[in-house]
């Protein structure tokens, strides 16, 4: 089982630089994260706001994945 990182870990992590593979496996940690305990769509709309809200607040990681994606 992976361990799910927080949401700050997860867009520390994010490097437009890394390898194809590296990048599949952060993409796959931030749908996890998405995702949640998957009991609840409520839950991972609020998620999903709140990773929209934050990249608001961090221009630096919004260019980040920009370039990433």
């Amino acid at each position: 089982m992976r361990k799910t990182l927080d949401l700050p870990e997860l867009l520390d992590a994010l490097d437009p630089q890394a390898s194809l593979v590296q990048r599949h496996l952060w993409l796959i940690h931030l749908i996890d994260w998405l995702r949640g305990d998957a009991k609840s769509i409520s839950a991972t709309h609020k998620r999903l706001a709140l990773l929209l809200d934050t990249l608001q607040q961090r221009p630096q990681t919004r260019e980040q994945l920009r370039g990433w994606w």
